[in-house]
């Protein structure tokens, strides 16, 4: 019996958003890479599924909620990987919310994490590459994970690991954040980030030759380094 998986997430920038139709454009594939799990997807592995399975392919957050839906003729395999347009569920607050994500990120040149549900129906490993050659798929839906995790903890530790210019960029991407219109919950777990990344910025400063290593002076020399 095959088994549905689902992908670890790959990090690509957002091709395109359309904010008045709720269009987002990104890839949630990329052919020719190894990836974390020891797979190598082929161009052609989703063929038979666009074309015969198109119909019941949707875009989901966090491989639970339905967020949108593939626009068919658009979403396809070019020479990069699996791009992906889907036009979002406008009105609903998770796709609101999303597409909010989707702009702030786009407007910066970050990226975002994007997955996809499958099930493997021919797959071939090569002694050569070291890894097992995805060479067709049964797709059931495209991934759009969560920017940071819920989980405190979790969070902290990935914080920590972090390169000092990183955690800069992810205070300048929650910073925009805030300033959408999202649920009072988020709002205050993005704060909660927002906090997070100042206390390790200010328990361990990097900041060469700089006298004051008080919150503000410090935020705003971090700052500084990436306009």
């Amino acid at each position: 019996m095959r088994q549905y998986k689902e992908k670890s997430g790959i990090f690509t920038k957002v091709k395109d958003v359309d904010d008045s139709k709720g269009i987002v454009i990104f890839y949630t594939s990329v052919f020719g890479n190894k990836d974390s799990d020891g797979d190598i997807t082929q161009k052609g592995a989703f063929k038979k599924s666009l074309s015969e399975g198109f119909k019941r392919l949707r875009h989901l957050k966090n491989h639970r909620i339905a967020v949108g839906l593939p626009i068919e003729n658009e979403t396809l395999e070019d020479e990069h990987g699996l791009k992906v347009a889907s036009k979002l569920f406008k009105g609903t607050q998770d796709a609101d919310e999303l597409l909010i994500q989707y702009k702030v990120f786009a407007d910066m040149g970050n990226a975002m994490e994007h997955s996809f549900g499958y099930e493997t129906i021919q797959e071939e490993f090569s002694e050569e590459q070291n890894a097992n050659i995805l060479k067709e798929l049964k797709l059931w839906e495209f991934t759009t994970m969560e920017t940071w995790g819920a989980n405190p903890e979790a969070l902290q530790v990935g914080l920590k690991s972090m390169d000092p210019l990183d955690l800069i960029r992810q205070l300048r991407v929650l910073r925009q954040m805030i300033k959408g219109d999202f649920k009072d919950a988020r709002l205050e777990q993005y704060e909660k980030q927002i906090n997070e990344i100042e206390n390790i910025l200010i328990k361990e400063p990097v900041a060469p030759q700089e006298p004051d290593h008080s919150k503000d002076k410090l935020i705003s020399f971090y700052s500084k380094l990436l306009t």
